[in-house]
């Protein structure tokens, strides 16, 4: 009787811990994938924020060149800076709940375009801030992407 018991409890014990390991591989793997479409997002959104400084910079002299009026330019910020204030929107959520190893370096793209205004009068001190904007915007898709190599680790590598 003692080895029957002895049985039982083996199959049902090796039962809950396969049903136990199965669901925590299979919770890691969904995590993984939502981490994936997240960090996929947050590249999207620093690209984007990056080519609308990078398409500024290359259009200033056209933009300050031209005599427009202060409709003209109300209306060309309101058609472009809402969908560059979603992406920022977007991109800092993203940052703060997925990747707050990101944060000390968009807190430092942040000020940048913060400090622009104070330029905005020197125009080669305007361009040659717009390049460092350029250049912290690329630095922190850089970091973005270093994360993609560790999601995408085989997911047995779960003790790291």
């Amino acid at each position: 009787m003692d080895a029957f018991v002895n049985g039982l409890l083996t199959v049902l014990t090796s039962g809950i811990v396969s049903a136990v390991a199965t669901t925590l591989l299979n919770f890691s793997q969904a995590e993984r994938q939502l981490r994936r479409n997240k960090l996929e997002e947050l590249c999207v959104a620093i690209q984007k924020g990056t080519r609308f400084v990078y398409v500024l910079k290359t259009n200033y002299e056209e933009i300050t060149s031209r005599n427009f009026t202060l409709a003209d330019v109300r209306q060309a910020l309101e058609k472009t800076s809402s969908g560059v204030t979603d992406d920022m929107l977007r991109l800092n959520t993203l940052v703060s709940i997925y990747f707050p190893a990101l944060y000390p370096e968009l807190v430092k793209s942040a000020e940048l375009v913060d400090e622009l205004k104070k330029v905005s009068g020197d125009r080669a001190a305007f361009l040659a801030h717009m390049d460092k904007i350029i250049q912290s915007r690329t630095k922190l898709l850089h970091q973005a992407t270093k994360h993609g190599a560790t999601l995408n680790e085989p997911a047995w590598k779960f003790w790291r």
